[in-house]
This record gives C-alpha cells, structure tokens and sequence, in this order.
C-alpha cells in the first residue's frame, strides 16, 4: 500500500502548530488575590478588549491599612514598544458581594510609556469593602 508522505507530514505540521497556538492562548497573566470567602469567583479585572495584548495587569495585591480600610495595588505593564493612554476606575463590594454606591465610582487617566510597568493604588472609601474589582479601558476620542 502507498502512503502519501508528504501530506501526511503536512498534517502532522499544521495539528503541532495549532496545538501550540492552543497551548499559549491558555496562559494567564494575572495572578490574583485569593476569592472572597462568599461563594463564587469575582473577576478582579475588567479589561476593555482593545487594550489587550497591549495592557497586561502582571499582579494584583491586597492590604488592609488604617481604620481596617481595603488597599489594592495592582501592576501594569505596556508590552508594547508605544506610549498608551487608557483610563481605570476600582468598583467596591460589601461582604455579600453588593457594590458600594457612596462615593460614586471615580475614573482616572494615566500614560504608560512602552515597554513600562506602573503601580495603581487605591484605598476603600469604607472599612465595609471586603472586595474588589479594577476596570481598565481605552479612553473615548472626542472628534
């Protein structure tokens, strides 16, 4: 029987890059914080799609300060070799997982220059903030 060698290296070529594709796509970057204890997992970062591959959050550490107040410091890195802008904003949760209201969510700008890394920090309006989550998105063009 004759065997078509060629086509079947071929196959054997395009299943072993695809599976490498597969392999690296599967990589987290973000090593968070242990969950809450409530039941579930919070996402801890809400990052807008066209900041990704761009804008890489590489850690996030949690603290309590004085007062028993919630600290958040998380690390971004631009893996790019170009200057970004991109605006962020944490969201606080009670122990039941509701969203603290008062104050209202406040949203900050920043630049990050290529290749950088920068610290966010920011403290709980309220020592009943027992969670967190930071939001991360690409500032709108004002035409």
């Amino acid at each position: 029987m004759k065997t078509n060698a060629p086509f079947l290296r071929l196959g054997l070529l395009s299943v072993s890059i695809a599976t490498i594709f597969l392999l690296s796509a599967c990589n987290a970057p973000v090593r968070m914080t242990e969950p809450s204890e409530w039941e579930g997992e919070r996402d801890y970062v809400q990052m807008d799609r066209t900041l990704q591959g761009q804008v890489v959050i590489k850690d996030v550490n949690r603290s309590k300060v004085s007062d028993n107040l919630l600290q958040v410091q998380a690390e971004v890195q631009n893996t790019s070799r170009r200057m970004t802008r991109f605006n962020y904003a944490f969201e606080w949760f009670n122990e039941d997982g509701i969203l603290i209201t008062s104050p209202p969510v406040t949203w900050k700008t920043r630049q990050i220059e290529g290749n950088e890394s920068i610290f966010l920090t920011a403290v709980a309006p309220h020592a009943e903030a027992k969670d967190f989550r930071l939001k991360v998105m690409r500032p709108v063009s004002r035409n």
